[in-house]
């Protein structure tokens, strides 16, 4: 009996592996010159640099990574929003290469309704569109495959560039300042009617 049972749990086991996979697969995201996908455990092998940067990493809370333990941390928390909500942030690809450049993506902020959309890239992409080509895409499969009605972006008042693609490039709206991660932020939204 209890070899069946190990079977039985086993082959559950699998049929959840499996379906996380597909799952997975479905929420592949294709734009112009990217392919924008949920973070994988295999990825703390892939050349996430970015991460490490000071530049980069500037205005985000808690700052760059400090060591590969704070970047494992970081990969396993989106591995788990994911899991438990559909969506995360993404590890932006580039076709032309297959080199990771970045990450972009959803995440629930805590003790709010919002969810954030944030991204991040090496510094040598800086300034060729991708982050617009990044967030767009993220934007249109949310409204179009997650059902979601509006989608909100937080920036440091500081934060020049961010504020340029959210207001200009993406269309978000400025709504007012907020304490978020104990800072005063900038809150945006955008709302999928008047996308």
């Amino acid at each position: 009996a209890s070899l069946g049972k190990f079977r039985a749990n086993y082959a559950f086991q699998v049929k959840q592996m499996l379906g996380r996979r597909l799952r997975r697969e479905e929420n592949m995201i294709d734009t112009k010159r990217l392919i924008i996908r949920p973070f994988i455990d295999s990825d703390l092998h892939n050349d996430l640099s970015w991460f490490f940067d000071e530049d980069v990493m500037k205005f985000i809370p808690n700052g760059k990574d400090k060591n590969t333990e704070d970047l494992n941390k970081r990969i396993t928390n989106y591995i788990n929003h994911y899991n438990k909500n559909g969506f995360s942030k993404y590890l932006i690809i580039l076709k032309s290469t297959k080199e990771p450049i970045g990450d972009a993506g959803l995440l629930r902020i805590e003790n709010t309704d919002y969810i954030e959309l944030g991204y991040r890239l090496k510094k040598s992409y800086w300034g060729n569109g991708i982050a617009t080509e990044a967030c767009r895409g993220i934007i249109n499969y949310s409204f179009n495959n997650l059902s979601l009605d509006k989608i909100q972006a937080i920036t440091e008042i500081e934060n020049k560039k961010s504020i340029y693609i959210l207001e200009k490039k993406l269309g978000f709206s400025y709504l007012r300042s907020e304490q978020i991660y104990g800072e005063n932020m900038r809150l945006y939204e955008i709302i999928k009617n008047h996308y």
